[in-house]
């Protein structure tokens, strides 16, 4: 049995448990430095989220605990978290909860009380109702709110005036003398006025971006005393740098308004090998690769129809699916099939291919409209993207490294199972790497990734690659 200790805003574990916290306490980022064959050199950073002092104890930040814990949990180690830290503010909160009407507000106001930090998830519309709510949970306390810009902290500003009584201000006439001031700032004046005689008790961040920016996040690492929340959308997608970063500062999850969204499951499929040509300019490079690959297309376009027609042999033989893959497909009936792609050339392609789908694009008809939908068979391109596709299943051919962005996939309302296709491309070293983004971006949206041998030993030599290349730093 190991103890992890919780004091403010830090904690502190023994040594025994210090060598195993880089396993989820660090990531490796890429910088690009001007200079080199190709214009710039990229170098990959180790980014440490943790100390080890000299006698060999871990220091974190308290938000990393439920993080840690699981880790060191799912390696066989029986841990128990010791708070030794006792919060007047949460007592004081805990007895004069606000009456409402709403089950989500009295989850949330509950949440709150029993957590010294926390984000809530929640729809950006919402954010100042419940932003209101916090300032009512801590109606006798100094409460200071980070806002993303000017135009948003004037409309809370308003807000909070037109529903309270107590005195609520900005950095420029901050009522320093009331015990239960609210004060709402840019992130711009954080650094400044959340050093002022550690004056707040609680810290509100309206929005991952007002914590996670390289000053803001800096000065957030100074805090001790205070308790931390951050409001996030739903949609928020950080990368594994920005998640740790919120994470360290505003720890986990305490409370969502939204409902869960269904789980995709992706499937990386194996890619035809080619050899990659030689100098070409980016642009030359998709079309070589990706938008004129006879055979990448050729099995993107089988591996469409044997979905739609049931075809259980092809998707066994052309896709190299696993069983329970093939099952999967086959408790959809008439399922709905998109084909993402980055540009329209790259749908004329695959349209070819697919005589009897539509190719929908952003572009406007002769009378300046677009497209209103997407049939059951479809190809989008990603601007289309933007307006809305519904289907149960989507195969994605952009190759490209950017988050998936398709609005209305998954939809809330669909039922059963629900299929993203991919393609493991690693014909050179920019297919891998993009490839690698890309399960990146799934996995951190709880997606489970299956991918087929081939693409599993690329990627272990790569992240021995960044480890081995890799130089220390401290977040």
């Amino acid at each position: 049995m190991e103890t992890i200790v919780t004091r403010l805003n830090h904690a502190f574990a023994t040594p025994a448990l210090a060598q195993l916290a880089s396993g989820c306490l660090e990531c490796v980022t890429r910088e690009f430095i001007p200079g080199g064959e190709n214009g710039c050199t990229e170098k990959l950073r180790i980014v440490r989220f943790f100390e080890i002092d000299d006698s060999g104890f871990l220091k974190i930040r308290a938000g990393f605990v439920p993080r840690l814990t699981a880790h060191l949990t799912a390696v066989g180690i029986d841990i128990v978290v010791e708070d030794r830290t006792r919060w007047p503010i949460l007592e004081q909160a805990t007895n004069n909860l606000p009456d409402t009407n709403s089950g989500s507000d009295r989850g949330l106001s509950q949440a709150i009380v029993n957590s010294p930090r926390g984000r809530i998830v929640a729809d950006a519309r919402d954010h100042f109702r419940l932003v209101s709510l916090l300032c009512l949970v801590f109606a006798a306390a100094c409460v200071l709110i980070v806002t993303a810009n000017r135009e948003q902290r004037d409309k809370l500003l308003a807000r909070l005036t037109s529903d309270s009584n107590r005195p609520v201000s900005t950095h420029q006439d901050v009522a320093w003398g009331a015990f239960n001031r609210v004060t709402v700032i840019t992130s711009h004046f954080f650094a400044g006025v959340s050093r002022v005689n550690n004056d707040f008790d609680v810290i509100v961040f309206l929005g991952a971006e007002t914590v996670t920016g390289d000053n803001a996040y800096e000065t957030a690492c100074q805090l001790n005393n205070e308790l931390v929340y951050c409001l996030v959308p739903p949609s928020y997608q950080p990368d594994e740098l920005i998640q740790l970063r919120l994470e360290a500062i505003c720890g986990p999850v305490i409370h969502s308004d939204v409902a869960t969204a269904p789980t995709v499951q992706v499937v990386m499929l194996e890619t035809p090998s080619m050899l990659a040509p030689g100098k070409l300019s980016p642009l030359e490079r998709k079309r070589a690769t990706i938008w004129h690959n006879d055979q990448r297309n050729d099995l993107i376009a089988d591996i469409a129809l044997a979905m739609g027609n049931g075809d259980i042999g092809t998707l066994s033989h052309r896709g190299g699916f696993l069983p329970e893959h093939v099952d999967l497909l086959t408790t959809i009936p008439n399922p709905g099939i998109a084909i993402l792609v980055e540009s329209a050339g790259h749908g004329r392609e695959l349209l070819r291919r697919l005589p009897h789908w539509t190719l929908n694009t952003a572009i406007p008809d002769d009378d300046g409209a677009l497209e209103s939908g997407t049939c059951h068979r479809s190809i989008v391109t990603q601007a289309f993207a933007s307006h809305g596709v519904f289907a149960n299943i989507l195969v994605r051919a952009t190759g490209t490294a950017s988050p998936l962005m398709v609005r209305g996939f998954p939809s809330m309302q669909q039922r059963g199972a629900i299929v993203l296709f991919d393609l493991a491309d690693c014909f050179d070293v920019h297919a891998i790497r993009d490839t690698h983004e890309r399960i990146a971006d799934y996995r951190s949206r709880g997606w489970p990734v299956e991918a087929g041998n081939s693409w599993i030993a690329h990627q272990e030599v790569q992240e021995n690659t960044k480890r081995k290349n890799g130089r220390g730093a401290r977040a």
